[in-house]
């Protein structure tokens, strides 16, 4: 089995089930796992459970205090990516030597901006950074129209508002999870939140 790398969130319920099963000696519910992770619905933790089973770390029947971990060993450390880092008007800048269609610089500074070849070419470097696929993979998303997930975690190419039963400020959801909570809300609610509809522009 391919093991695939998790978000920070999945591995936060991945440390909890491993910690409740040590203390208690049988793995907890979806109730404890949402309570304990202070998620506003259960269908957050349900996702996050259903992509832990996709990427081979856990297996879950259907019944209760089924969740299982799966034993990898010890994994490798991840492949580092390395890229230079420059100081532009006292910001550091993290060079990604990628050229836009305009012929413009990626530079990376908390927010996905470009630079002026002429610019960040000749300036000095002061440091270099390292950094894994997943996190390297999270900065092009926000160079394009996706993001990260605010429910999973997942990286995606495209995002949208929360529906109105979810709904926080300032936060983004994936189709993933609109179309899990659809289904949760049409089976126990019957209410159709709708079709997904991404937002041009994710959160760039």
């Amino acid at each position: 089995m391919i093991i695939k790398p998790i978000t920070r969130r999945q591995s936060e319920v991945l440390e909890f089930i491993k910690l409740f099963i040590g203390k208690e000696g049988y793995p907890p519910t979806v109730r404890e796992i949402t309570e304990h992770m202070d998620y506003q619905s259960s269908s957050t933790a349900f996702h996050l459970l259903e992509q832990l089973v996709l990427k081979g770390y856990i297996t879950k029947g259907d019944s209760p205090r089924t969740i299982r971990v799966i034993d990898r060993g010890k994994l490798d450390n991840p492949e580092l990516k390395e890229f230079e880092v420059v100081l532009i008007d006292g910001r550091l800048v993290i060079d990604l030597n990628e050229l836009t269609e305009d012929y413009k610089v990626r530079g990376y500074t908390g927010l996905p901006e470009t630079f002026d070849c002429g610019v960040i070419g000749l300036i000095p470097v002061v440091g270099k950074i390292q950094m894994t696929d997943e996190q390297y993979a999270k900065i092009q998303a926000a160079y394009s129209n996706g993001g990260v997930c605010d429910w999973c975690g997942e990286i995606v190419a495209e995002l949208s508002r929360p529906h109105f039963h979810d709904f926080a400020p300032g936060k983004w959801m994936c189709q993933g999870c609109w179309d899990h909570d659809r289904e949760v809300y049409k089976g126990s609610y019957g209410d159709d939140i709708g079709k997904f509809e991404p937002i041009k522009g994710g959160k760039s």
